[in-house]
């Protein structure tokens, strides 16, 4: 609805390039990066759409619980009891944390995507503004969705490798 709304009425105006999805969404949980990111979604209620998404998420990524259980040193009985008990030792592999922050943000640059361009399919879909470096996982995610990437330098420029990084 917002892009519909926000997203016609211009979609004439020769003067505009296009829309940015948002500015500074934050994909790193305040600073914690994709583990964070990941630990903020397994804090969700059971029925929330993003915990059961992370859920069928690792469901898919593994076998079954035992391969889970080896993985992130745990003993979970099932799937739906991830994140719910103190897991003394437990450690969570950078892989999954990297691999669902990119599935999260492929959801949501592909429906805002798909949402302002059905509005209004003269401009361009400019991203998110972000606030320094973005995660690589979240611009793994962008690439197909997005016509640009947009680093704010209020912090101070992002390093020579970070970009290099961005394609």
């Amino acid at each position: 609805r917002q892009a519909s709304r926000v997203c016609r009425r211009h979609a004439g105006n020769g003067w505009l390039i296009g829309y940015f999805t948002d500015d500074g969404l934050d994909w790193n949980a305040q600073g914690g990066g994709s583990e964070a990111f990941m630990g903020w979604f397994l804090g969700l209620d059971d029925q929330a759409p993003g915990r059961r998404a992370l859920l069928r998420f690792l469901e898919d990524r593994y076998l079954n619980i035992a391969e889970l259980n080896e993985a992130w040193a745990t003993s979970y009985h099932s799937f739906d009891e991830i994140g719910r008990t103190p897991q003394v030792g437990s450690r969570l592999p950078q892989a999954d944390a990297d691999g669902f922050q990119q599935f999260a943000a492929g959801e949501y640059f592909r429906t805002v995507a798909e949402a302002i361009q059905a509005a209004d399919e003269h401009h361009l879909v400019l991203g998110q503004r972000f606030e320094g470096e973005a995660p690589l996982p979240v611009l793994a995610a962008m690439n197909g969705y997005v016509s640009l990437v947009s680093l704010a330098m209020s912090a101070g420029p992002p390093s020579p490798a970070h970009l290099r990084q961005i394609q």
